[in-house]
């Protein structure tokens, strides 16, 4: 464990890959903005204060497993979900995942991964280069795709992927409010400011991936919550997200790592 100032937090350590991190409970309940997380796959892992980190994995983490013990927030030891813990399950994973307009309807697109290619539903107001918060546009942009939530209690079997992964409860909520500090971050109820709901009853999260649209870097109004997720039948649109078939996403999620960056073009 490495030594930090406790005012900030306790350090944590990195083995394979599992990580453990140890967090001063109410530096998370005040601005859990404000802790960064680095990460050295050689010498470990450290805590510092800091601005958001490119991958937040902390929040999602904390919204799901936080154990309150002596005054500190224990984040369990988690790895990224490997199916039945058989890494023969993971194949290679992609770099980059593409999404093209579908002729003939703007709401509409093509994903594709590698050789595989699925239908995809985009925002009612198609794609856009200048996203704005409220606007029902899918961003033009390159996202890297950081982390996932999943309905565990919708899901049959387990989930092959090298994503770390946070089973959402009915308390985890994301906020959507600009003015607010936590705009485009995950939260948990009770939380008054403009939010939306992770665990919702048309299965449009039973998989839901996060993509680094406005949240290494975040700005008011830019927008938020743009997400890689289900598909309703018929492929409706979107509020602005990517969204697939169930089916077609489980068969996806095993080539989807860390790395992999999905670009609207």
């Amino acid at each position: 464990m490495l030594a930090a100032d406790s005012r900030y937090a306790l350090g944590g350590i990195l083995a394979l890959h599992d990580i453990e991190f140890i967090v001063e409970a109410k530096l998370l309940d005040q601005c859990l903005a404000q802790v960064r997380i680095v990460v050295d796959q050689q010498n470990g892992a450290g805590c510092h204060g800091g601005k958001s980190s490119d991958i937040e994995l902390i929040q999602a983490w904390y919204a799901r497993f936080a154990i309150q013990h002596k005054g500190y927030t224990r984040i369990p030891r988690l790895a990224a979900s490997r199916g039945n813990g058989s890494s023969a399950m993971i194949r290679q994973t992609i770099d980059e995942i593409i999404v093209r307009p579908a002729p003939g309807d703007p709401r509409r697109a093509i994903v594709q991964a590698g050789s595989l290619n699925f239908r995809a539903a985009l925002g009612r107001s198609g794609r856009s280069s200048r996203k704005r918060e409220g606007d029902g546009a899918t961003p033009i942009a390159a996202m890297r795709i950081l982390y996932g939530f999943y309905r565990r209690d919708r899901l049959a079997g387990p989930l092959a992927t090298r994503l770390p992964m946070a089973t959402i409860d009915a308390a985890m909520l994301w906020c959507d409010a600009p003015a607010d500090a936590n705009y485009n971050r995950p939260v948990r109820a009770p939380f008054v400011p403009s939010h939306e709901d992770l665990k919702r009853g048309d299965g449009l999260y039973d998989i839901c991936l996060v993509m680094d649209w406005n949240m290494s870097s975040r700005r008011r109004n830019l927008g938020s919550a743009i997400f890689f997720h289900c598909a309703r039948p018929g492929y409706p649109p979107t509020q602005g997200c990517v969204a697939i078939d169930l089916r077609d996403m489980r068969r996806l999620l095993p080539l989807i790592g860390p790395r992999t960056v999905v670009r609207v073009v």
